[in-house]
């Protein structure tokens, strides 16, 4: 009441303000804001949905506008857990979703291979280096059908990322070098799809939410500057763009031998506490290589990589907890695992 009587811990009545507004006002004030709270919350149907990632979709209830961070060390698999979780969320028509992928880590011709390789499950460098595939083909290298096969379905591939240009768009440092510019380019792109069907909307992949700098901003020091993305990032996916942002961070290098906790996080403090869900992303076998104790066997015996994410913050849904992918390096492809591996996992890691 504050806001309505200035004189308020006088003793005096005479000294009390005549307040601004009545009772009844601040009554229909307060109606009005519920109702618009009820309107929001039923236009949002059951959210959006990853149907090749059943676990994560269901510990996420529907995924909705918020800024959504991975963090974790380099090479353990955050870009890849993103690109193939938006992929999927972009690839469910019905969310009639419009992914916009900003790569400021990387460039646009190092990405384009990575996600065919995890659309069509064959090598990276079919893509990358096609020209060094054919001419094993040519010289007739002893697996030229295997390597037929992976030419054809890098072909198919790329075409089915030119057939997608209604539906998707990557942008590097080259196209965009200011945060300020990634807004506009999400705007621009959002309003494009409402005018085909009101409905759609953008989810927007920032890889890496750290790599962003600021046209019109100076900043003191690095803290500043990541305060600053942090607010301004969180914005964007609630009140300007109103949609989901998937960002990915980097941590501190950790010398123990132990996985990552919130504090792991560069210039944690602002960017845990404007994230709608913060993910801690951890690769057993990255970080101990053969003596790792979370991972699956390929055909020859070989441990195949486990990108374990540890839901560390999360105000869109109940689940607290972890989730587990497979991670197949040389393919970029990332495979949520079954129900029983990763209660497993979790049981090999709450013991530990």
């Amino acid at each position: 009441m504050a806001d309505i009587l200035d004189g308020q811990g006088s003793d005096n009545m005479e000294d009390v303000i005549a307040p601004r507004h009545t009772l009844e006002e601040l009554r229909k004030r307060n109606q009005d804001r519920f109702y618009q709270f009820e309107e929001k919350a039923r236009a949002r149907g059951t959210g959006y949905h990853c149907p090749n990632f059943p676990m994560f979709d269901r510990a996420m209830e529907g995924l909705q506008s918020g800024l959504f961070m991975f963090a974790g060390e380099s090479n353990h698999g955050k870009t890849n857990l993103v690109m193939a979780l938006s992929w999927d969320y972009m690839m469910h028509e019905a969310n009639n979703l419009y992914l916009v992928f900003f790569t400021l880590d990387d460039t646009a011709d190092d990405i384009y291979p990575r996600i065919i390789a995890m659309n069509k499950d064959i090598p990276i460098s079919v893509s990358s280096k096609p020209v060094l595939y054919e001419n094993k083909r040519d010289c007739g290298d002893d697996s030229v059908v295997q390597i037929d096969e992976w030419l054809e379905k890098g072909a198919e591939g790329a075409q089915e990322i030119l057939d997608l240009g209604e539906k998707f768009t990557l942008l590097d440092g080259a196209d965009v070098a200011y945060g300020e510019e990634i807004l506009e380019k999400c705007k621009d792109i959002k309003t494009l799809i409402r005018v085909k069907n009101r409905k759609a909307n953008i989810i927007v992949v920032i890889d890496s939410l750290m790599d962003i700098q600021w046209r019109d901003k100076t900043f003191r020091s690095d803290k500043e500057l990541n305060d600053y993305t942090a607010q301004q990032v969180k914005k964007w996916a609630v009140e300007i763009l109103d949609c989901p942002i998937f960002a990915t961070l980097h941590l501190r290098k950790i010398e123990q031998n132990r996985r990552p906790n919130v504090a792991d996080v560069k210039e944690s403090g602002r960017y845990i506490y404007e994230a709608s869900f913060l993910g801690l992303v951890h690769n057993d076998v990255s970080r101990n290589k053969q003596s790792a104790s979370i991972y699956v066997l390929d055909e020859n015996e070989e441990k195949t990589p486990v990108i374990e994410l540890n839901w560390a913050k999360n105000k869109v849904s109940s689940f607290k907890g972890m989730t587990y992918q497979t991670f197949i390096t040389n393919n970029s492809r990332v495979v949520e695992c079954p129900e029983e591996i990763s209660e497993r996992f979790d049981r090999l890691i709450y013991s530990s």
